[in-house]
């Protein structure tokens, strides 16, 4: 089973392999995600992503990245802080505010399909939980085609 813990920093996920831009980081690869995943297409069986998107600048390649490199199946933990958290607005490296709603442009919703379309969103889940807990956003997506 492959595994992914995207923007590790520290604490990586066990079993994972960590992927992180720092140097300073656990993670196993060195890399700008921004730039693209180092895997090919549907090879990967999870990603998780705590406290990480909140700090990418393109979250629909990125989220267009997971989709490509999961397993139809596949499944993608995500929390973020909620658009409401102090630290939403505090952290200088935060570069974007999450609502519950963010996440529906990646959901297999139907009345989301015309907007992936225009946006070139190609990431497609099956939305599995998408709920507010405290100061944060809970997701779990699962890889479908669509």
């Amino acid at each position: 089973m492959i595994a992914l813990d995207l923007g590790c920093s520290k604490k990586k996920r066990p079993g994972c392999i960590g992927i992180d831009s720092s140097p300073n980081s656990d993670a196993d690869i060195i890399r700008d995600i921004e730039r693209g995943l180092p895997f090919s297409d549907q090879t990967v069986d999870a990603i998780y992503a705590s406290h990480f998107l909140e700090h990418v600048r393109d979250l629909n390649f990125v989220m267009n990245e997971c989709w490509r490199v999961l397993k139809i199946g596949g499944v993608m933990e995500i929390s973020v802080p909620h658009r409401d958290a102090p630290e939403s607005d505090w952290d200088p490296s935060h570069v974007r505010r999450f609502a519950e709603e963010t996440f529906l442009y990646y959901s297999d919703h139907p009345h989301w399909a015309e907007h992936r379309q225009i946006m070139g969103i190609a990431a497609c889940f099956a939305a599995r939980k998408l709920e507010r807990d405290g100061w944060q956003i809970l997701v779990k997506f699962e890889k479908m085609s669509c």
